[in-house]
């Protein structure tokens, strides 16, 4: 059983023993980010690992600075400093007017102590006036010093010098204020961190990286500061030099009043996950927050509508994970963060719409729109996505069960030489009592069916009449072969009139976009019955017509023939016995003739079957005139 007993810790021993609640993970962390390539001078998406809490102490210090030159309007520490020696100390400096050195009345200690090693002590906490700074709990400087195993502060006022020297995790200090005069200002911290408590040796170049990368992002949002690290300037020269590190090409926004106020920009992703960097005030939000969101509502939404209308299927997802955002925002009121740390942007969403509402959401997007080396991976890893999908989709078309049944289909019964489909169920009737089921399977359909040319593969699937088609010859859609097909020739049984001819076309359309092998291998054929034939007076067939045109030219050269005339309407006009009785006199093959192909066929394929194409069709029909009397 454990001991049940209540242990008070003072603000060092609860920080040291609990790190994660004050500077975040003080264990080494992966993650994808934007890192720094020097030598490239780019930024670069890449896992790196790093400590979270190492970097948060040096962070604390540099901002200490920034909220200087903030709380001055910049008059003063425009100039700050970050020196690594021998990857084990830094030191950072500014111009600033010094940490006051006054003496606390209540704690009877100097304010120079009180903020460097007192939690909860600070100049920050007056949100009434609204807070712009980086600063806000009045903990961070002296974090730094607890996780620290040499701290030291040099402060000069112009009147007074402030020395405060700590060691081993703020076990030890001193602090002396002393007279100074001098015509500089400014403060000067060096401290060694506790490499021990981060699982560190050493300050290596990942975290230098970062550093450099911090301060680099720092001077986009506040130019009027001259950063420097190791003696060398960070500067950029404006936004577009800033977005080209990322990208060359991009767009960006900015205040129209107030460039440096916010900038929003876009760059191209070219890798699966959503990505982004953002900097809120000077603090580095590597997990985001409402701010992404909210500028994320107003920019895919947007993009997707325009999408839609070439893209109709294209979803927020496939969008928002090809755009990179790149945001900085600079003197947002009283900023909320989800922990000491500021990782995470916590501010409510409308206090982040009143930030940006000078934005035109709607002329952004149309830059984003029209800017091809954003918008082309889009719509190219959808295209592909899509058609990844509609290929599963016509796998799983042509696979059956053992108990797949269809009442529209009547199957042969010895040899499966054709697979007749059929224009209606008289149609079927017919040619089944005529040409026998030993040899052909025969499928009926109902009416002009569904034009799969140009539909969505989920269409075919839906559409029943289609699915079972497939099914029963067991067609493998968008493959080379037809390993498993199970008739050797399909064939198009339709009425010798326009409809039918438009019916044939369908389907030889649909055979040619995704069964092309059944086409060049002329096992897609027409049922060519006569449109009309001569009988004799015993009801014998003497002659048959397979046009008009060529029943008239036969009816010149044999006026007053007494031979009768039948004009057969449709299929189901055929007598079974007279389909025997042709059958029997010419060969089955007489009738079944094989679709050719030429070079010029899928164009006409697509004239023709093609939705977009109607004006083609519209001009060919007016170039063409058709008179019934000369039929």
């Amino acid at each position: 059983m454990k001991e049940n007993k209540i242990v008070q810790l003072n603000d060092i021993q609860h920080c040291l023993l609990r790190p994660g609640q004050y500077i975040g993970s003080i264990t080494p962390t992966k993650c994808w980010t934007f890192i720094l390539n020097k030598n490239a001078e780019t930024f670069e998406y890449k896992e790196i690992t790093y400590v979270p809490g190492f970097l948060k102490i040096i962070y604390e210090i540099i901002d200490n600075s920034v909220d200087e030159a903030i709380r001055t309007n910049f008059k003063y520490a425009k100039n700050i400093s970050v020196k690594i020696e021998d990857n084990k100390r830094i030191t950072v400096s500014d111009n600033g007017r010094g940490i006051p050195l006054d003496i606390d009345k209540e704690s009877g200690k100097s304010q120079l102590e009180l903020a460097l090693t007192s939690l909860r002590a600070g100049s920050n906490f007056n949100d009434e006036e609204g807070r712009t700074l980086l600063g806000m709990n009045g903990v961070g400087s002296s974090l730094t010093n607890i996780f620290s195993k040499i701290f030291a502060a040099v402060v000069y006022d112009g009147k007074r010098k402030g020395i405060l020297k700590c060691a081993n995790n703020l076990s030890k200090k001193s602090c002396e204020i002393t007279d100074f005069k001098s015509k500089d200002k400014g403060t000067t911290i060096m401290f060694e961190p506790d490499f021990k408590k981060f699982g560190l040796n050493k300050i290596d170049q990942t975290h230098i990286d970062l550093i450099h990368q911090r301060l680099m992002f720092l001077s986009v949002t506040y130019p009027e500061i001259t950063f420097m690290l190791n003696n060398k300037v960070i500067k950029f020269k404006n936004s577009k030099n800033f977005m080209q590190c990322f990208n060359e090409n991009y767009v960006v926004i900015q205040d129209p009043h107030k460039p440096s106020k916010y900038m929003i920009g876009i760059i191209p992703n070219e890798y699966d996950d959503f990505t982004h960097k953002s900097y809120i005030n000077g603090a580095d939000c590597i997990n985001g927050g409402n701010h992404i969101d909210y500028i994320h509502s107003e920019i895919i939404g947007r993009i997707k509508e325009k999408l839609s209308r070439k893209y109709p299927n294209i979803k927020v997802g496939d969008i928002k994970n090809k755009l990179t955002y790149i945001i900085n925002f600079r003197e947002f009121v009283n900023p909320m963060f989800n922990s000491q740390t500021k990782e995470n942007f916590s501010s409510n969403v409308n206090e982040i719409k009143e930030f940006l509402k000078d934005v035109d959401w709607d002329d952004f997007v149309n830059k984003i729109v029209k800017n091809s080396a954003i918008m082309d991976p889009i719509t190219e890893a959808f295209k592909i996505k899509e058609e990844l999908k509609n290929r599963e989709t016509l796998k799983k078309l042509g696979k059956t069960s053992k108990d797949f049944r269809c009442e529209k289909f009547l199957p042969a019964t010895k040899n499966k030489k054709y697979f007749a489909i059929c224009e209606g169920d008289s149609a079927k009737q017919g040619l089944s009592d005529g040409l026998g089921r030993a040899d052909f399977g025969y499928f009926s359909t109902r009416g002009v069916p569904l034009n799969a040319y140009e539909v969505a593969p989920q269409k075919i699937a839906a559409n029943e009449e289609l699915e079972n088609i497939i099914k029963c010859l067991k067609l493998h859609l968008k493959e080379e072969t037809q390993p498993e097909l199970t008739y050797d020739t399909i064939v198009l049984a339709n009425d010798a009139d326009a409809d039918g001819a438009h019916i044939r076309g369908i389907y030889t359309a649909f055979f040619y976009k995704y069964a092309p092998s059944i086409i060049k291998e002329k096992r897609l054929c027409a049922l060519k019955l006569p449109l009309i034939c001569m009988k004799d007076s015993k009801g014998k067939i003497i002659e048959m017509f397979n046009t008009f045109d060529e029943y008239n030219t036969w009816l010149k050269d044999n006026k007053g023939s007494k031979l009768e005339c039948k004009y057969y309407k449709g299929l189901g006009s055929w007598k079974d016995k007279e389909i025997k009785e042709l059958v029997a006199k010419f060969g089955v093959e007489k009738f079944i003739e094989p679709l050719e192909f030429d070079k010029d066929s899928p164009k006409l394929i697509d004239d023709w079957i093609g939705k977009k194409n109607a004006d083609i069709r519209k001009e060919y029909l007016k170039q063409n005139e058709f008179d019934i009397f000369s039929m």
